[in-house]
């Protein structure tokens, strides 16, 4: 141990970028360090920090000079290059991460599946006496497949059995792994943050900049924007929604890799002129584009939590979700959401237009997921 009652944590990550499960794992570090404990991060990938909770003084982020991808996922082989990288750094790259993971941490927080082999690597080539936890944020059944495709997803699939631990961030998940894998699994749950929880009114204008709405409505999205959390499903159903309010926008608010996909699918249904991107928002920029957004969807494949709609929810936003495990852990249809089944355009497009046109409604909703949302806290 580094000290009595405190433990050297080392985090490898997949990539440190913006996503629900490193927003997550900034929110835990913050109070790692407030107990005293030593933490550090490694990645291969590093960016977004301006929009990511702040990490406390002292957290170093150390990048893994020889390994260049993002490992949360990989390239189309339409793109030869790229993933040629990516699969050699999947691979043969783990090893570069364990040469670079220090033997002399209490604990090794992996994040990701490969991380998982690269810290177990480091623990038999150097001898560690590390105990090995891997965060799981999705059931890997679904999830691996998703990143990976199926024809490579066996490849990384038996990475929870290498862990002495693992974490889950809800009940449902949790049971599952513990059946599934035969290891100790604990829930560390989400939380909402003071600014989304308790910081004051948006301001329309910051939002209207920020999207360059030009004070227009928008429907808002926040999180990756990718097939899993059924982009594809909204922009076809937003097209469906602009028949009845021809003057709202689509607002997407988060990291895409493959936005020529989405971009064919907007200008088939005749509305990429009316979508509204961008990377990110820190979280002051969140509460406003929240507090100024007619309604807030999420229609989701698959979700280990799916933190989004709850923050939605925090600053009284209007939510239609799809009934994915994790959303399941606080998503209440009629109380605080409208819930719509995943893969259904028509269907998400009619809950949007009922909130858009029943503002008794909207604000029951709203209302409901506000108290909500005061259950889960960080504290």
């Amino acid at each position: 141990m580094a000290g009595r009652g405190t433990m050297k944590i080392v985090y490898t990550m997949p990539a440190f970028m913006l996503c629900g499960g490193v927003v997550h794992h900034c929110f835990v570090i913050q109070r790692l360090v407030a107990r005293g404990h030593q933490v550090s991060i490694y990645s291969p990938v590093v960016q977004d920090r301006e929009f990511l909770p702040p990490l406390p003084a002292g957290v170093e982020v150390h990048p893994h000079p020889r390994v260049r991808s993002n490992l949360y996922t990989l390239p189309s082989e339409r793109h030869p290059g790229k993933f040629l990288q990516a699969f050699w750094d999947l691979t043969f790259g783990l090893r570069r991460i364990a040469e670079d993971l220090p033997a002399d941490a209490d604990v090794i927080q992996a994040t990701f599946y490969p991380n998982v082999y690269a810290a177990d690597w480091m623990r038999r080539r150097k001898g560690s006496k590390s105990v090995l936890f891997q965060a799981i944020h999705i059931d890997p059944r679904l999830f691996l497949p998703m990143s990976y495709r199926k024809r490579y997803a066996w490849l990384w699939a038996g990475a929870p059995r290498r862990a002495d631990h693992l974490l889950a961030v809800c009940e449902a998940l949790a049971r599952s792994l513990r059946e599934r894998y035969g290891r100790p699994v604990t829930m560390v749950g989400n939380g909402i943050d003071d600014e989304l929880l308790s910081g004051p009114p948006g301001v329309p204008a910051r939002a209207a900049e920020f999207l360059g709405t030009q004070g227009r409505p928008y429907v808002l999205f926040v999180g990756s924007i990718t097939r899993r959390k059924g982009v594809d499903t909204l922009i076809e159903a937003f097209a469906g929604v602009r028949r009845a309010h021809p003057d709202l926008l689509l607002a997407l608010v988060g990291r895409c890799h493959f936005w020529p996909f989405f971009e064919a699918i907007a200008e088939r249904c005749g509305v990429s002129e009316h979508i509204r991107k961008a990377a990110g928002a820190d979280r002051q920029t969140l509460r406003h584009l929240l507090d100024g957004a007619s309604c807030f969807a999420f229609p989701s494949r698959a979700e280990g939590f799916g933190l989004p709609p709850l923050e939605a929810m925090a600053r009284s936003c209007p939510v239609v979700c799809t009934p994915c495990e994790g959303v399941e852990e606080y998503a209440r249809p009629g109380e605080n959401c409208l819930q719509v089944s995943a893969d259904n355009p028509g269907e998400l497009a009619r809950a949007i237009v009922k909130l858009l046109d029943d503002q008794d409604l909207a604000s029951k909703l709203g209302q409901g997921g506000r108290l909500t949302a005061g259950k889960f806290t960080w504290d």
